[in-house]
């Protein structure tokens, strides 16, 4: 028995071959070991579900969620003292000033709409009934 490396669509097998001569004619059976240099491959959700279980069931895998919260804080403290900066510069260009970022309804009475009394002038109304545009019909 011999290890054969065969290349498949640019990839590298390692096959198990035994050879033996049957009726003047040599017969080969190869048996599948597995890739060269490394594992199988799998395709689709195994590969995934395998790839994240190798990489998250990890002894030495630990995540500091103190320290993820700090830097949470950090980035928070900065857009805010980013934003207050860029406030400040436009009130004093411009006096642009802002009110809360949660605004406060204020309840104010509805006005009552008046429509305007529109009569159609003279042309309008000796217009035929065919005609709306005030066109005179011929």
């Amino acid at each position: 028995m011999t290890i054969v490396i065969k290349t498949i669509r640019g990839r590298r097998y390692r096959y198990a071959q035994t050879s033996r001569r049957i009726g003047g004619k040599v017969v080969t059976k190869s048996v599948y070991i597995g890739p060269v240099g490394g594992r199988a491959r799998r395709k689709g959700v195994l590969a995934g579900i395998g790839e994240f279980l190798t990489t998250n069931l990890r002894r030495e895998h630990y995540f500091d969620w103190e320290a993820a919260l700090r830097e949470q804080q950090e980035r928070d403290q900065q857009k805010a003292a980013s934003k207050a900066k860029t406030l400040n510069e436009l009130h004093e260009k411009y006096g642009l000033v802002v009110g809360p970022s949660t605004p406060t309804p204020i309840d104010k009475p509805v006005r009552e709409v008046i429509q305007p009394n529109v009569e159609p002038n003279a042309d309008q109304k000796d217009a035929p009934s065919g005609v709306s545009d005030g066109a005179k019909a011929q």
